[in-house]
């Protein structure tokens, strides 16, 4: 079958990195991928494989009828049996080339879970609003990639009856612990092996809480006698000494000695080798976190906050404190720390459940092949 996908970009995203192991992985079907801005953070991995790969470059309000028109032609030519669509900008615009074209297999991809204004743009949530009523039209079957993504867009007004699970899969091949990485990127980072490493992995981004998770660790600190063995790893975009914001936040809760911080790498793989412990502290907007399901396939246990279905993803491998409580943040990372870090036998077993987890449940071929099922309907 030939699949078109039409996604909103192709920056780096939980759905653009699913998107593109989904394309890369799947053998049995030709994929085409139309980015409606540009090529972004993962254009490079999808030329590199040899996969058809059109960006459209639209800009607000810039000649924007004149590129759904080239969008319907593209499609008419490339005669797709199904047009995935990823994201509401896509949703929208690509479901309805595809619906001008003839396209009867539709399907939608939504992966938010919290539209709050706090964080989502206004033209996103009225995105969002206007795609849940054409939701009964448009799309055969929409996938959700998460249990509170789907109770988020049914309460919106999206058919239930129309929305079906697919968790997000990952590949333990590529995301696994190796001793060689660990070694090599401590040398690199100037961090001995005596140090026990917290570690967060996510863009600059208010919805991230940076704030809950550097008070809670410097309240960790401020009662530990040996702070100095201690450091928090951050890497994302936007976490770099240009991000003044970033800067003044270490700053005001004394962390600039217990921090190192890497923008966005494409050996992310390899990096998160060499953290200890897992924190991801983000206070909404998460539907499936994938930072979190690539750290437990490296064998690192995580603290992680009651967003999505983060909860869901840990299971009874790790550990859950409130959003936005920076105090229960501090008592899970003592208690990890103190009750099982320490004890190498305890640690080692939540390591390898960490990983047994994610293999069982979500894994890349299952993923797959749950994608297949639905498009051949």
């Amino acid at each position: 079958m030939k699949i078109l996908h039409i996604i909103s970009g192709l920056n780096s995203g939980g759905a653009e990195g699913v998107l593109c192991r989904l394309v890369l992985n799947d053998k049995k079907n030709t994929h085409y991928v139309v980015s409606l801005t540009n090529k972004g953070f993962y254009g490079r991995d999808l030329a590199k494989n040899n996969i058809f790969l059109k960006s459209l470059q639209i800009k607000k309000n810039f000649f924007i009828l004149v590129k759904f028109i080239e969008l319907i032609f593209l499609i008419r030519n490339i005669k797709p049996d199904v047009v995935q669509c990823w994201m509401y900008h896509a949703e929208l615009f690509g479901g309805l080339a595809a619906k001008f074209s003839g396209i009867r297999k539709i399907f939608w991809n939504i992966r938010n879970s919290d539209l709050n204004p706090i964080w989502s743009k206004k033209s996103t949530i009225y995105l969002a609003k206007l795609c849940s009523h054409l939701s009964n039209y448009v799309p055969k079957k929409i996938i959700s990639c998460s249990k509170k993504s789907t109770k988020t867009h049914v309460d919106m007004g999206y058919k239930r009856n129309k929305i079906l699970f697919i968790p997000n899969g990952f590949d333990d091949k590529k995301f696994k612990f190796k001793l060689q990485n660990y070694l090599n990127w401590r040398e690199k980072l100037k961090i001995s092996k005596k140090i026990v490493v917290f570690g967060f992995v996510g863009r600059w981004n208010s919805q991230k809480d940076f704030e809950t998770l550097f008070k809670a660790f410097s309240n960790f600190l401020a009662k530990n006698n040996k702070k100095n063995n201690f450091k928090l790893l951050l890497i994302g975009s936007q976490l770099n000494s240009s991000n003044i914001q970033f800067l003044r936040l270490i700053k005001k809760y004394n962390l600039k000695k217990n921090i190192i911080y890497l923008d966005e790498t494409n050996k992310i793989n390899e990096v998160i080798n060499i953290i200890d412990i897992g924190i991801f502290s983000s206070k909404g907007n998460e539907g499936f976190p994938n930072v979190i399901a690539e750290k437990m396939l490296s064998k690192i246990p995580c603290i992680v906050s009651d967003v999505g279905d983060a909860s869901i993803i840990v299971g009874n491998t790790g550990w859950v404190f409130k959003k936005g409580d920076w105090s229960d943040l501090s008592d899970k990372i003592r208690f990890v720390y103190d009750k099982i870090y320490v004890h190498k036998l305890k640690w080692n077993i939540k390591r390898n459940a960490s990983r047994n987890r994610i293999k069982n449940n979500f894994s890349l071929n299952k993923m797959v092949k749950e994608y297949h099922k639905i498009w051949t309907k």
